[in-house]
């Protein structure tokens, strides 16, 4: 005797680092200072800077489909079924 059997669809939790924000420079300029004494003179020369900030990181979970959900023919026993 054949019966149809159902499989359901099987899901699973699964982690995995992803990138948050990418990675990038940043140009920061500082301007120059002047301060007036007697006559203006230069404090602090201008400045440049490149700062890189790194990547951002993050392990997140989601839930993900293993397998479809499927039916197939299978024979099973069924206690007493069509005793002769």
């Amino acid at each position: 005797m054949l019966c149809k059997i159902w499989h359901k669809a099987r899901y699973e939790r699964v982690a995995e680092t992803v990138v948050i924000r990418p990675e990038r420079t940043r140009r920061v300029v500082i301007p120059a200072q002047y301060d007036s004494i007697a006559e203006e003179v230069l404090v602090q020369p201008e400045q440049r800077r490149v700062i890189d900030v790194p990547a951002s990181y993050q392990t997140v979970a989601r839930r993900v489909l293993v397998r479809e959900g499927s039916s197939s023919w299978r024979r099973v026993h069924i206690p007493r079924h069509c005793q002769d």
